[in-house]
């Protein structure tokens, strides 16, 4: 083939390989564009869902129903009509990067002190603004999306990871607190400063107790090290204490390890509210908070007895703090000298208490969890499982000031927009109905007479969320104490206008006396966002029974 030829042969080879991408661009392009657009926007509803589960179910719930915020999994932020959307995403976003100023919804892009980037914050948009899939159901048979279908599951896989530690005494603080062991340890060993620091590769022995009847020997290998560290970290109080008391257990002086046991079975620590003897003439370290009356009532005596064992009380407040912070957080150290000690009382939680640190949970639901009674008693450092529904921890106190961003801030007003709105029509002679809905109460304003008897009919309409309806004193909710007036279905003290809670779809009824001229407040006691206002005015008209 000569030059010619090639040159010609080369030219079209060129053409046809300019052809087929030019047809490949055309035809495959686009499709597969879409494809990889929609895989990528899946990929970020996963990760939204994901970062949902672990910052947003405290205070919104697993599925977005609502907890001390809103209710997040609903139609209105669903909506894919193009400006909705829009408005929707435009909303969610400013709400994470910014909060919400007066409430607990704090500022979550890291720039304005929060935890998340950008990126993450368009994650969440994506998830919460994601439609409603064919064939996707919630546990309820409800349809949803995937997103919310993976929050609930990386929900369920968080809960199922956690293992809450019962927090209270255990038998090195209890020693510590007493100088139980600390003594002991100096006067075997002809120390006289236990807090004086002692040379290295200075060998301490240590007293022999039941579970090391030989004694043992300590090894000085770190400096600043002292008796009382020394006691500490080879158990020498505990153990004291133990063989006071005839507890079981293990001591191994060479590991440095001690373990309780009860029948030969290693347990996790002393039992909530378990009494113990104390050895003779202890002290007791006071912290700050405790008073005459509640370090009487720890170790099981009298203030009397405590005063006695320590005359300079004489005369004081049983009730005052025995050791009071100053003005740089410096608590002073206030020693006090104990009678003998029958029965002091191990602290430690009760299952009311662990639960309270985990927003939803209660104390049944935690015993439950773990296959056991709220009359059994925790034991220290005994580890629990979350009930799969919890929603993780406790919800924040911290309210968001809104000087993060305030040029962005988004009103209360917005989220009204949002759940709705609108004022209470009764429908019979002194009769009304109050819908509880999407964690809102339909109706935020009730307009009634002074000095009539009212009934007020709640309706909740959350599936599985508990509301109740309560009136307050004063124009701000949770402010004023509450209404007086209640004539029934009371569920407060006395007469307080306060409903009974109800979970799910149900109603409850209460019926009260309008109070005096003025604004007055109402809200639930399990969603505090869910306001709305009393007015009673004169001349304000309740129609009559034949009117709709």
């Amino acid at each position: 083939m000569n030059t010619q030829k090639q040159i010609i042969v080369i030219i079209a080879l060129f053409f046809l390989t300019i052809g087929a991408c030019a047809g490949y661009a055309v035809i495959e392009l686009p499709y597969r564009t879409g494809l990889q657009s929609e895989w990528h926007f899946s990929e970020s509803v996963e990760r939204g869902a994901l970062l949902y589960a672990n910052n947003c179910r405290t205070c919104h719930g697993n599925a977005g129903e609502g907890f001390v915020g809103p209710q997040l999994n609903k139609d209105d932020f669903q909506d894919q009509d193009p400006l909705k959307l829009a408005a929707n995403r435009d909303l969610l976003t400013r709400t994470l990067v910014c909060g919400r100023a007066g409430t607990q919804m704090p500022a979550w892009l890291n720039s304005n002190g929060g935890a998340l980037n950008e990126r993450q914050i368009e994650h969440l948009v994506n998830f919460l603004t994601a439609p409603d899939e064919e064939g996707v159901l919630d546990e309820n048979g409800v349809p949803t999306s995937t997103g919310w279908v993976e929050a609930v599951h990386f929900a369920h896989n968080l809960n199922h990871e956690v293992t809450i530690l019962v927090g209270g005494d255990n038998l090195v603080s209890i020693a510590l607190d007493h100088g139980i062991g600390v003594q002991q340890l100096a006067d075997l060993n002809g120390i006289t400063d236990v807090n004086a620091f002692l040379e290295e590769q200075t060998t301490i022995d240590l007293p022999a107790v039941q579970g090391a009847p030989n004694g043992g020997t300590y090894k000085i290998t770190t400096a600043r090290e002292s008796v009382h560290s020394i006691a500490e970290r080879a158990f020498v109080g505990a153990a004291i204490l133990a063989d006071y008391n005839g507890l079981e257990y293990e001591l191994d002086y060479e590991e440095l390890t001690f373990q309780l046991l009860d029948g030969g079975s290693p347990v996790p620590g002393l039992v909530t509210g378990q009494l113990l003897a104390l050895p003779d003439g202890v002290t007791y370290s006071v912290t700050s908070g405790e008073t005459i009356e509640s370090v009487a009532e720890l170790h099981g005596i009298t203030p009397e007895e405590l005063i006695a064992a320590n005359p300079s009380l004489e005369g004081a407040d049983v009730t005052a703090d025995l050791a009071p912070a100053d003005d740089e957080g410096n608590v002073p150290e206030v020693v006090l000298n104990l009678p003998p000690i029958n029965g002091y009382v191990t602290r430690g939680q009760s299952w009311n208490e662990v639960a309270d640190a985990y927003g939803n949970v209660t104390g049944f639901s935690l015993a439950e969890a773990n296959n056991s009674e709220t009359n059994v008693s925790l034991r220290v450092s005994q580890g629990l499982s979350l009930p799969p529904d919890s929603y993780g921890g406790s919800p924040p106190d911290t309210i968001n000031s809104g000087t993060a961003c305030i040029q962005y801030a988004v009103p209360n007003n917005i989220y009204d927009q949002i759940s709705g709105g609108g004022s209470l029509t009764p429908s019979a002679p002194f009769e009304g109905v109050v819908e509880a809905l999407n964690i809102a109460f339909t109706q935020t304003q009730i307009t009634l007479p002074p000095d009539t008897e009212v009934k007020i009919t709640l309706d909740n309409q959350d599936a599985q969320i508990p509301h109740n309806i309560q009136f307050f004193n004063s124009p701000t909710a949770g402010e004023g104490g509450f209404l007086k007036g209640c004539t029934a279905g009371c569920a407060g003290d006395a007469d307080d206008v306060v409903s009974e809670l109800i979970n799910g779809i149900a109603q409850t009824e209460i019926t009260f006396i309008t109070p005096a001229v003025g604004e007055y407040s109402f809200d639930c006691v399990v969603h505090p966002n869910m306001v709305g206002t009393l007015i009673i005015e004169e001349g304000a008209e309740v129609p009559e029974a034949s009117q709709p």
